[in-house]
């Protein structure tokens, strides 16, 4: 009943505070001020929970569900949607990494080693109510969904249910006296080393198994003959550029550019050869054509904006075009 309690409170609160702050940020378009709003909402619903004794941790979790979804599909611009992710990115790289210190501080190295069996079979759990939740549920959904999830992408979801952050910070919001505490920290701490050591590392190995890897190798392959290409044509226009500006004599000058445009030529032939034999990559490389253009051109505005040439607000909307552009391409 008390966890029942913790837990449903902490929800509570969080989707409370987030459904409040969702409001919010569909009334107001400055991705600054945004920003700024959702960390307070972070702090905020961890804060209240705790006081009314609930669990911080899924309050955070329902708020940033509630945000990270229909706030911002519904009540965020592009623009402030792109900052959100780059600077989310980063903080909770920052809060794993914390945490991940913390659960290392306080797991005895020799209760982890004398509880293996214990951690065996919270794997086992772990990977049973993935497979139930994931198996179980998807047919009921592609009965509804627009888009069905393949058996394939089910067995993704299943070995890639990776168990990290949230994970250590729940165990570690316990009450030390708890009994049983040393025993959840073990548990929590062998599984995410399980999901980290092995789900992890051999998760590609299970995408090329079940064909999904194989047009993502061909674009990576595209995209290194691709980049050669572009470095070669780079550097043969900095060698122009040096010797018009007589920085380089022209005997060093024709003895360099020829090699210069030895590689171009061969690279050139290296990426007509790689849409030739592969012609799905076509449709890649509009793709990336396209992205590199809308990424000129906020360039631009930028440089415009350094210059004086432009407002700050003129780029701010300008900028919004671009980046809506820009998510419609990924």
């Amino acid at each position: 009943v008390g966890f029942a309690r913790v837990s449903g409170v902490g929800l509570f609160v969080g989707f409370a505070l987030g459904y409040v702050a969702y409001h919010l940020i569909r009334q107001i378009d400055d991705y600054l001020v945004e920003t700024v709003l959702s960390a307070v909402l972070a702090y905020g619903s961890y804060l209240l929970a705790e006081q009314v004794h609930a669990s911080g941790v899924l309050a955070v979790l329902a708020s940033g569900l509630l945000i990270g979804n229909s706030g911002r599909r519904y009540g965020m611009s592009h623009t402030t949607r792109n900052v959100l992710i780059h600077i989310w990115e980063f903080m909770a790289f920052l809060a794993n990494t914390f945490v991940f210190l913390l659960i290392g501080l306080q797991v005895d190295l020799d209760k982890l080693f004398d509880s293996i069996s214990l951690i065996g079979v919270a794997i086992i759990v772990t990977l049973l109510a993935r497979m139930i939740t994931v198996f179980g549920f998807s047919p009921l959904l592609n009965r509804f969904a627009p888009n069905r999830t393949p058996f394939t992408w089910q067995s993704v979801l299943v070995w890639g249910g990776l168990r990290g952050g949230i994970a250590l910070a729940l165990a570690l919001t316990l009450p030390s006296n708890l009994v049983g505490y040393d025993e959840v920290l073990v548990m929590t701490f062998g599984v995410v080393l399980f999901t980290l050591g092995v789900q992890a590392t051999t998760l590609p190995a299970l995408l090329r198994r079940l064909g999904l890897l194989s047009s993502g190798k061909n674009l990576i392959e595209y995209e290194r003959r691709r980049a050669r290409l572009a470095a070669a044509k780079a550097s043969e226009q900095f060698l122009q550029t040096q010797y018009k500006q007589g920085l380089l004599t022209k005997e060093n000058y024709e003895v360099v550019l020829p090699e210069i445009q030895a590689d171009i030529s061969q690279f050139s032939g290296e990426v007509g050869e790689a849409l030739t034999m592969l012609p799905d990559i076509r449709d890649d490389e509009l793709e990336i054509v396209r992205k590199e253009v809308l990424q000129v051109k906020r360039g631009t505005l930028r440089t415009l904006r350094h210059d004086g040439i432009i407002g700050t607000d003129v780029f701010r909307e300008l900028t919004t075009e671009i980046d809506a552009n820009l998510s419609g391409k990924e």
